[in-house]
């Protein structure tokens, strides 16, 4: 059984994950409660770190830069200090919380970005994924739960 590299669920409906896209620049900003669909997205290990990897891995090689303003640390980044900046794989492996924390509260336009990529243009994606409520990892997925739309400028290809 081959296991997808992402499951999205719009308003609890399968859809094609090609479907769907994050618009980097307004992601966070709040829909409208009358526009706004629920989304829940399965991310697999292999395509967090085959898309979003190289990003993090220069996230993390700055952020460890930074380390003599330790003492002004706190939260999500004091914790990565305290984990040792750990690679991505490790992140799986032995800090799933953290890595759910740091997908949410420090680079979540990016993750989503670069799981789902950036289109040339926007009325390929009929979904558009918008803001987070929610993110949770383990060792071998990350699933990320939030609000999305319906892309009214959606234009099917021919």
């Amino acid at each position: 059984m081959m296991i997808e590299a992402i499951r999205c669920e719009i308003d609890g409906v399968v859809v094609d994950s090609n479907l769907v896209g994050v618009d980097t620049y307004e992601f966070g900003r709040r829909i409208p409660l009358e526009y706004a669909m629920t989304f829940s997205v399965d991310i697999s290990r292999s395509c967090v770190n085959e898309k979003f990897g190289d990003f993090y891995k220069k996230f993390i090689e700055k952020e460890s830069e930074d380390e003599g303003f330790n003492e002004e640390l706190s939260g999500v980044y004091l914790d990565l200090v305290n984990a040792g900046y750990p690679s991505l794989e490790k992140m799986f492996v032995e800090h799933s919380l953290l890595l759910a924390d740091v997908i949410y509260r420090v680079l979540p336009g990016e993750f989503m970005g670069f799981i789902f990529g950036s289109s040339n243009s926007l009325y390929e994606k009929k979904y558009m994924l918008q803001t987070l409520s929610g993110v949770y990892a383990d060792h071998d997925w990350v699933r990320c739960k939030g609000f999305a739309f319906l892309n009214v400028g959606f234009q099917k290809k021919r």
